[in-house]
């Protein structure tokens, strides 16, 4: 399971490191999509979204075992970037906003 350190900023001057891996990446995507509400998250109707199956809990529903589960996060991210990108598989490496939550975890690797 792949962990990176993101800082998170609260308010202008507090600033906060936490672990973050891909379930938790998805999570605070969709919480950021949806202005932080967890109500709007639960409503969400973006059925087309690839992150939109993980979107409660970060987990593939279909997925049996944890390496499937992360298997289906790495492609779900991935999915998603490329959905950012207007399809554009290229300039996914090069996407500058690293605010976004899944930017550590947009390759494959």
């Amino acid at each position: 399971m792949s962990i990176r350190i993101r800082e998170i900023r609260i308010g202008k001057e507090e600033l906060r490191k936490m672990y973050v891996n891909r379930r938790v990446a998805v999570k605070m995507r969709c919480k950021d999509c949806c202005a932080g509400s967890n109500l709007a998250i639960q409503a969400c109707d973006a059925a087309k979204c690839p992150l939109f199956l993980m979107r409660m809990t970060g987990i593939w529903p279909r997925a049996n075992t944890e390496s499937s589960r992360e298997n289906h996060r790495k492609h779900a991210i991935r999915d998603y970037c490329l959905h950012c990108m207007n399809g554009q598989r290229q300039f996914i490496h090069e996407c500058i906003d690293i605010q976004c939550s899944l930017w550590e975890f947009r390759s494959l690797k």
